[in-house]
């Protein structure tokens, strides 16, 4: 008996497919001549896979109904065939058991919906993941066979899937490409989108993305991604990142892998009441415990360390902010030395004391409803 299959978020953004002709009832065969398979692999050091597809891959960048950013690679075949793998980062570093539980998890909710018809734990060498069958009917009334791979390491959910008009799915075709799959460094970073980073640069961030897209599930263009220390919400609007969900004290950071870094900036600041921004730049981020931090309110630049949850302020600068206007911010970390400068100019200097080896470096705010400033082009290059 037909059904459809409802599946919210990251899943129902990969079964729908692109936008159809309507009027179609029932499940009709593929279309046109048959295309001659021309198996080719596909690799990718930056989204940590290779997998042999039917014809050549194409790379989307896409957002689900939750505005989480995720990348699709995949070929179309014959019009209704679907072969693709979808990357997404997760918010949270999961080891095996941790994964384990939340591929069961969604698992075993999406099956007590029914809309699963069959599903079983695998492993992708030491990778924990579910293969599972499902249907669903297409806005355009197609009935469609979706058989799938789940798989997650560290932050990143894996989706391998074929699907295509009910009952024509071949076996031989979904095992070849299923069983090609693999993944280049299990529970390791990815290191960023671009093929090539700029030389020097160990962080790099143009936050290319729809306007809404979630930071956490934002892919950098250089480095690992975003980590979150704190309980608000960041989101991407007009190639920049801003507080969009405002809870205290709020920093996302990514891992340099280095202690030593210049970080640059640009900050625009809010059209109005720019008295309540509190907002700021964090270099040498152990946790959201210990930090330091350079500080910018409207009138002022300040340093501040956070050590075992305590803060300790070193200096405060008087520096005028005008709203509306974008500032080019640097700080400076070598050794024991910051050094922060505003538009060229250096606005503030400390002797660190503390957290000399860590090397994660990102952004915070604490400002005030509608003070939020937007930070673009962020970057980390080697000294």
């Amino acid at each position: 008996m037909p059904y459809t299959l409802i599946l919210g978020g990251f899943l129902a953004a990969l079964v729908l497919g692109g936008p159809r002709q309507a009027g179609a009832q029932q499940a009709q065969p593929a279309k046109g001549k048959e295309q001659p398979i021309e198996w080719k692999e596909y690799t990718s050091k930056q989204f940590g896979f290779k997998a042999t597809f039917p014809g050549t891959a194409k790379k989307e960048q896409l957002r689900d109904r939750q505005n989480r950013e995720f990348y699709r690679v995949g070929v179309i075949r014959n019009e209704d065939f679907y072969f693709t793998v979808s990357c997404m980062l997760g918010p949270d570093y999961l080891d095996k058991q941790q994964a384990k539980e939340y591929l069961a998890a969604s698992a075993t909710r999406t099956s007590e919906g029914k809309y699963y018809k069959r599903r079983k734990e695998i492993e992708l060498g030491d990778v924990p993941g579910f293969e599972i069958e499902s249907g669903f009917v297409r806005d355009d009334g197609l009935r469609m066979d979706t058989w799938y791979r789940n798989d997650r390491t560290g932050r990143l959910d894996y989706i391998v899937r074929v699907s295509g008009p009910r009952g024509q799915l071949d076996p031989t075709m979904a095992s070849i490409f299923f069983e090609s799959f693999e993944l280049l460094r299990p529970g390791k970073n990815t290191p960023g989108i671009d093929a090539l980073p700029a030389k020097g640069v160990i962080l790099y961030d143009a936050f290319a993305a729809r306007n809404g897209t979630q930071l956490f599930s934002h892919w950098m263009n250089v480095g690992p991604g975003w980590e979150h220390f704190g309980t608000g919400e960041w989101k991407i609007y007009d190639k920049g990142a801003i507080i969009s969900k405002r809870a205290g004290q709020d920093i996302y950071a990514a891992d340099a892998g280095a202690a030593d870094g210049i970080l640059t900036g640009k900050m625009r600041t809010p059209d109005s009441r720019v008295e309540g921004m509190d907002s700021g730049l964090v270099v040498r981020l152990v946790d959201g415990d210990n930090y330091w931090l350079v500080v910018f309110h409207h009138d002022l630049v300040a340093i501040t360390k956070k050590a075992g949850g305590a803060y300790k302020e070193y200096v405060l600068n008087t520096w005028q902010f005008k709203p509306k206007t974008i500032y080019q911010m640097k700080v400076t970390v070598q050794g024991d030395a910051l050094t922060a400068f505003v538009n060229g100019k250096q606005a503030a200097e400390v002797k660190m004391d503390a957290h000399q080896k860590a090397t994660k470096f990102g952004l915070r705010d604490n400002s005030m409803e509608k003070s939020q400033p937007l930070w673009s082009d962020f970057k980390v290059v080697s000294p």
